[in-house]
């Protein structure tokens, strides 16, 4: 057996097994200190449940990953992370305190989108760009100039779409379970063992706390949020695998054509979701960062659908948007020249069908109350 398997295997396991270890502990913690997300209109929740799940987040990949690195079967030394790791770190602990802070005491807004900007700084400065744009819209190899500034409004942008996206029991979880399971069998085909480790130990966590997350009991005190501590933290570790695999860096992998597209399709669902709040906040005149219920989430309960009813379907749809790209990727080498535009184009056409589909539910929903 492939002695790296045993090592993905392993950082699953000791992942999960720290933040199962942990985030009783938490539970506690948020018991005695009174430190709950409170119910609002805004809120599916009706209990007062603790949101500080995601603090088990970093500590579980710091010790499943630091664990493991050393026994992987390459030269660490080659890899020329010494600058950009200490970058990368800087910027993950920041979101994280981030948002510890506004799960403890409340960060408005503007402020922690600043921080993020600053956050998504670190990714340039490491080195680590979306330099190329493999022919999307006719577009290859990017300038600095170009790149850079793009880099950052990604990495803001996704961080945000996966804040944005945890609303409902499961959701942010469950779409980065998914996210981080198929970057890790990426990161293994294109040789990269350490962000697959890393990946694998992100999966695991996320494991765990879905355990407490979707099958907690309020009155046992074992249910509990990854509040924006956690929901930060996953946007920062998503945007860093997205625009590693995204990259192009001739030095280290062969050019691959369709490594943006396939990138953008793991993160379709909350991408598309925020793009979609933002353009419509847009026309009707709204703040952009004023929560509402209008996400794909809020859209499914007002459909009819229960809450964990739309968590498997949401989840589902991201998993038909990665069946659908892979398949019109294969159609477009094998068969005829699909360009990755008109598969984005193939993708919102889908996404406006879905809305137009739930549109005519919630008007039908509401005709019969």
């Amino acid at each position: 057996m492939n002695v790296n398997f045993i090592l993905y295997v392993a950082a699953v396991l000791i992942s999960a097994a720290v933040g199962m270890l942990l985030i009783p502990q938490i539970l506690r913690l948020c018991k005695k200190n009174k430190l709950y997300d409170l119910p609002d209109e805004r809120k599916v929740h009706s209990n007062a449940i603790p949101r500080l799940g995601g603090v088990s987040f970093v500590p579980a990949l710091i010790i499943s990953v630091g664990c493991l690195v050393g026994f992987l079967d390459l030269d660490i030394l080659n890899l020329q992370t010494d600058t950009w790791a200490v970058l990368l770190l800087c910027g993950l602990i920041v979101m994280y305190l981030t948002g510890l802070a506004d799960d403890l005491v409340n960060v408005s807004a503007g402020v922690k989108f600043m921080i993020q900007i600053v956050c998504g700084i670190a990714f340039p400065l490491s080195g680590l760009l979306i330099n190329n744009l493999y022919g999307f819209c006719g577009i290859y190899e990017l300038a600095p100039w170009i790149s850079w500034p793009l880099t950052i409004f990604v990495a803001v942008f996704t961080m945000n779409a996966v804040n944005l996206i945890d609303g409902i029991d499961g959701l942010a979880g469950g779409l980065s379970l998914l996210a981080a399971l198929i970057f890790g069998v990426l990161f293994i085909l294109v040789g990269f063992p350490v962000y697959a480790l890393f990946s694998f130990a992100l999966a695991g966590v996320l494991l765990a706390f879905l355990r407490f997350n979707l099958w907690g009991d309020t009155e046992k005190n074992t249910k509990i949020f990854m509040g924006d501590t956690g929901s930060l933290t996953l946007g920062y570790i998503l945007t860093f695998l997205c625009i590693r695999f995204a990259m192009e860096d001739p030095t280290v992998i062969p050019y691959r054509r369709n490594a943006l597209l396939v990138a953008f399709t793991i993160m379709a669902v909350p991408a598309l979701d925020v793009l979609r709040i933002v353009l419509l906040r847009l026309r009707k005149g709204k703040p952009l960062f004023k929560p509402d219920k209008n996400h794909i989430h809020h859209k499914f309960m007002h459909a009819g659908y229960t809450p964990r009813t739309a968590l498997y379907l949401i989840v589902l749809l991201a998993l038909f948007f990665c069946f659908l790209n892979v398949g019109l990727m294969y159609v477009g080498l094998v068969y005829f020249k699909v360009s990755s535009s008109l598969i984005v184009c193939v993708d919102v056409l889908c996404w406006i069908a879905l809305h137009l589909y739930l549109d005519r539910r919630i008007s039908k929903v509401a005709g019969e109350k």
